[in-house]
């Protein structure tokens, strides 16, 4: 809903606002390039928090082609790649010259040189990203693999997202000119001066940046005039007079000026909320494992002085803080390096196993009679599990896993091969407790090739965790693709 209480549909906006990004980019190509500019070769990454789960990333995969950013014939074309993930490809790169080292640091070499950071973290070792960005603060863990002529990172655990950002700071920004002017001018001054709201808001953007606990210098916020025009239509008062009656020594305004200034007492509580969660989830995870040596601090937010001296305050002594050259734009770097080398891209662990659900000869004594059922003669055990991918398999994106199956009777006219979600590593059925069908494959046979004796089930990973299985009748040819839904249990 808009500030003047008019509804669109998100997904609406969302489309319209990537249309027209759309076009902006491709008139900046056609001037930029010499040669005719072919759709076909433009990939799109588009980043976005690590709280969105996979069917909110799907979505936004959907809109996107709804709105040209590719094409229901080439989906490929569109990565969903996580803001972390994109800034750790980013924090891979970093040269130890062009870093900012918030804690005392023994580096191997000068800092003239070209060191790239990774080489001080030892094999095996682990290294937080800490993505700071205006809604949330993302934090994932990584683990160094060396190999012989590359240095690839594995993912280890999922990521811990917060909102927690820069915009719960401006939150309690605007909560402390509730209290000074009161919710119902605040409120009415959102709907009818938008414009000038987000100004306001914009002035305390850049002031916030300069504000630092060593230094604990005042900021000055000069509002627009419509502020203080409208606040005297409303209450029929002057800004000063609010500011005089709220009474405190922390808050002033400078009538000559037209200046808030707030000493540091005022801006302090303002950072607390946020520092508050962003401390906790670096602490959960770094108090789990003990092998966390280094930590990047990267995003729009890891630009505040003040978040800069408050982790390096609380970190410092048990973590190695880097904050990488050009942070503020590290997800945006990392995700064109991402797209420009995906075969180095990092491994991860996968957070569910995947099974498909098979008959197998009943064997007495192993299992259970319930399961036994009787085809053209031959004993069957029913609803069993063949696992495809384990929880905490390390896979890369764009891996393949493929098995081979043979119908039970391969003069049906067709097959259906369904995909389980797995939650229970002890399940052995699919009827078992924590198994979901996430997905099916149907083969049917055409009028001139039967289905052959042997089938291939392939699961792939593609971008991000995303899965796709398929199925492939060797005999015929035919091939079923699926995308395979993960729910958020």
């Amino acid at each position: 809903m808009a500030a003047n209480s008019v509804s669109l549909p998100a997904t609406r906006i969302l489309t319209e606002a990537l249309r027209h990004l759309r076009y902006l980019i491709l008139e900046e190509l056609t001037e930029r390039c010499s040669e005719a500019l072919s759709l076909d070769s433009i990939s799109w990454i588009l980043t976005v928090p690590a709280i969105w789960n996979k069917s909110t990333r799907q979505l936004m995969k959907e809109i996107a082609i709804e709105a040209g950013l590719g094409s229901l014939e080439n989906p490929e074309s569109v990565t969903i790649l996580l803001e972390p993930e994109a800034a750790a490809v980013h924090c891979r790169s970093a040269r130890l010259k062009n870093t900012k080292v918030l804690s005392k640091i023994n580096f191997q070499d000068n800092f003239e040189t070209d060191y790239c950071v990774m080489n001080e973290i030892g094999e095996g070792y682990n290294y937080l990203v800490v993505n700071c960005g205006g809604g949330t603060v993302d934090v994932t863990i990584h683990q160094v693999c060396r190999t012989v002529n590359r240095l690839p990172i594995s993912k280890l655990h999922k990521p811990s997202a917060g909102v927690c950002g820069s915009l719960s700071v401006d939150i309690e920004f605007v909560k402390l000119l509730c209290a000074l002017f009161g919710f119902g001018f605040m409120s009415d001054f959102k709907l009818q001066r938008p414009a000038a709201y987000m100004e306001l808001l914009q002035r305390f953007e850049e002031a916030k940046k300069s504000v630092s606990s060593k230094v604990r210098a005042p900021i000055v916020i000069r509002p627009p005039y419509a502020f203080i025009e409208h606040y005297l239509k409303y209450s029929d008062k002057d800004v000063s007079d609010a500011v005089r009656d709220y009474g405190s020594d922390a808050i002033v305004w400078n009538e000559l000026d037209g200046v808030f200034i707030l000493h540091y007492l005022a801006i302090e509580p303002l950072f607390l909320p946020s520092f508050a969660s962003i401390s906790e989830q670096i602490n959960n995870i770094i108090n789990d494992d003990q092998k966390v040596t280094h930590m990047f601090l990267v995003g729009g937010y890891s630009q505040s002085l003040w978040l800069q001296e408050k982790i390096t305050e609380r970190f410092s002594d048990r973590l190695k803080i880097i904050l990488p050259d050009l942070a503020f734009v590290s997800v945006l770097r990392g995700a064109v390096m991402y797209e420009l080398n995906r075969s180095d891209t990092p491994a991860f662990k996968a957070k569910h196993s995947y099974a498909v659900g098979v008959i197998k000869p009943f064997v007495d004594n192993t299992h259970p009679i319930e399961k036994l059922v009787i085809k053209d003669g031959k004993r069957w055990c029913t609803d069993l599990l063949d696992y495809l991918i384990e929880e905490n398999d390390c896979i890369r994106d764009n891996e393949t896993v493929i098995k081979k199956y043979t119908p039970a009777n391969s003069s049906q006219d067709s097959i259906v091969i369904n995909i389980y979600l797995v939650h229970n590593l002890s399940a052995k059925f699919v009827t078992d407790d924590g198994v979901l069908k996430c997905g099916s494959l149907k083969l049917t046979k055409n009028e001139d090739v039967q289905l052959s004796k042997e089938l291939l089930v392939q699961i792939g990973f593609c971008g991000q965790g995303e899965v796709v299985a398929t199925a492939l009748d060797l005999a015929s040819g035919t091939r079923v693709d699926a995308q395979i839904a993960e729910t958020d249990c």
